[in-house]
């Protein structure tokens, strides 16, 4: 997949930038996660800045954060009612409980001064590019990710490969009492953000600009 990240690195656009401000906050959000059980808001401060930038980056995502964030309150509810472990549990809920409002407010925030300066909730291409959600833009999304994920036979192979070992990670994650956070938040904004691109109905750039943060 770096060879969307290679043609988007000479297009001079936020693509790029994109993909490492999402690896930025995987990072943020997963050290805070891994800290002390009992959350210190000192250490929300980086999560805090790279939200900040992604969220100034690239429009929809505080969608695929929040969903990101959501999966794993999922998965964590589940693990409590199989694992019994609940004080492990209630610091995750605690934690992701937090980085929800942090991530509703900083998107309120941002929403609250582009209606101020410049009379919109979103940016103009926002606009321009959104197709709605419906079947047949659905379907226009899958056919984005079989173009660009299966134009030949190399990409296939490590689309395939690529394919086999997140679902080999995300059996090992489901089953093991305790949450590895890089692992769980990497594996969620991939499944959010693609789900988001198919209900989207792709893009309408060549070179897979919408995979290069994938």
């Amino acid at each position: 997949i770096s060879i969307y990240f290679v043609y988007w690195s000479f297009g001079g656009l936020e693509t790029t930038l994109a993909a490492f401000t999402i690896v930025c906050l995987i990072t943020t959000y997963a050290h805070y996660m891994t800290t002390s059980y009992f959350p210190s808001y000192l250490k929300l401060v980086l999560p805090t800045v790279s939200t900040i930038f992604l969220f100034t980056v690239r429009p929809e995502m505080p969608i695929v954060v929040v969903c990101s964030i959501l999966g794993a309150l999922i998965i964590v509810f589940c693990k409590r009612l199989f694992f019994k472990n609940d004080i492990y549990c209630n610091s995750w809920q605690i934690r992701l409980f937090i980085l929800i409002i942090m991530c509703v407010t900083i998107f309120a925030i941002i929403v609250l001064f582009r209606i101020w300066y410049f009379d919109s909730l979103f940016p103009q291409p926002v606009y321009s590019k959104s197709r709605g959600i419906s079947i047949a833009v659905f379907m226009r999304g899958i056919a984005y990710f079989q173009r660009l994920f299966l134009y030949s036979w190399s990409m296939a192979i490590i689309t395939t490969i690529t394919t086999i070992i997140m679902i080999v990670f995300s059996i090992s994650e489901l089953k093991n009492s305790r949450n590895h956070p890089y692992i769980l938040f990497s594996l969620l904004f991939i499944i959010s953000y693609s789900t988001f691109i198919m209900l989207g109905g792709g893009g309408w750039m060549e070179g897979g600009r919408f995979f290069v943060p994938i």
